[in-house]
């Protein structure tokens, strides 16, 4: 999805204009909203399942779709698809749905961001964030615990959702998103 007019791009595809028909599907009424409901589909009742749900690996909905499909399938698309991931990720699907009831309800001014604070520090917050799910992920062994794996899930979405709440636009996936961090 980059440009590939400069030399230094050479190797680079542009998707858009190799496939005609995921430019059409891009910009029709099907992306992303649509699909947006198809993932909070799937996100709530799979988050769910992770506290009353089996909590073994074995059986567990949660841990198996999280840590054995999702996470596997993200890492290896990302290369080929960039950040198309996050104009469905649910947590910030969560925190636009929530700022939009939350605007409807208690209309105000959202705050702007402080973008000279943040490109300054912004990288360092996202790596503490990526340190401290990691070491979360090791020490207390997420991967077989269904129901730590579900806060995992709600602990980032709480952050989508309070940042969308209070700013303008979309400072959690800019700024603080590991995943977004991580595919940047």
């Amino acid at each position: 999805l980059w440009s590939v007019e400069s030399p230094k791009n050479a190797f680079r595809v542009d998707l858009l204009n190799q496939f005609p028909w995921l430019r059409r599907f891009l910009l029709s009424n099907w992306w992303p909203k649509r699909f947006w409901l198809a993932m909070m589909a799937v996100f709530i009742p799979v988050t769910i399942l992770g506290f009353i749900g089996p909590q073994t690996r074995d059986s567990s909905m949660t841990l198996n779709f999280f840590w054995a499909w999702w996470w596997p399938f993200y890492l290896l698309l990302f290369p080929i698809i960039g950040r198309l991931w996050c104009a469905v990720c649910p947590f910030m699907i969560a925190g636009e749905w929530i700022r939009t009831i939350s605007l409807w309800i208690f209309p105000r001014k959202l705050r702007p961001w402080n973008t000279k604070w943040l490109n300054k520090w912004g990288a360092w917050v996202l790596w503490a964030g990526f340190v401290a799910i990691y070491l979360w992920e090791k020490l207390w062994d997420l991967t077989h615990r269904a129901y730590l794996s579900s806060w995992l899930l709600i602990i980032i979405a709480a952050g989508a959702v309070l940042c969308s709440l209070i700013y303008e636009r979309r400072l959690w996936c800019r700024y603080l998103c590991h995943m977004g961090g991580m595919n940047g």
